[in-house]
């Protein structure tokens, strides 16, 4: 165990980064093998948020001795909530200044709407599956610590 404490802040700024950067290399990973037109292989980046989110959760019960199972869940959270709204950045960033023709790339992933959506309303409809992705992956990963440790 780890006695020294670290700032929350620091934890969740730390693993979201590292989870932002993740997916960001993963993104141009795909683009470069013109593999982006398949949009279930952009479900890996749910693995790349529950990394973050079990990192952020480890990281403050090893640093900060912090078994509060609200804590714990809420900083989780933050780290994979704030991963999706730098990635969402991101994005807007690609679409407007480096390839505008990637909003039909992005239309064709969702099955319903196809064509039919604005930029806006992807953005929008990308940020409610982060949101509620980043919910679930923290009640899963809470709850694998809530297991690991009877103290949470």
């Amino acid at each position: 165990m780890i006695n020294t404490k670290m700032n929350t802040i620091k934890i969740i700024l730390k693993n979201t980064l590292l989870v932002s950067f993740a997916m960001l290399i993963y993104f141009f990973f795909l683009r470069g093998f013109d593999l982006d037109k398949k949009p279930l292989l952009r479900l890996v980046n749910l693995l790349f948020i529950l990394f973050g989110i079990n990192n952020t959760i480890k990281d403050n019960i090893f640093y900060n001795n912090e078994y509060r199972y609200l804590k714990n869940l809420s900083i989780g959270f933050s780290t994979s909530l704030l991963a999706v709204i730098i990635s969402l950045f991101y994005l807007i960033i690609y679409v407007n200044f480096v390839h505008p023709n990637f909003i039909s790339v992005l239309q064709n992933s969702f099955f319903l709407w196809k064509n039919n959506l604005s930029f806006t309303s992807i953005i929008f409809i990308l940020f409610i599956q982060g949101t509620s992705f980043s919910l679930i992956c923290s009640f899963l990963i809470m709850k694998y610590w809530k297991n690991y440790s009877n103290k949470i």
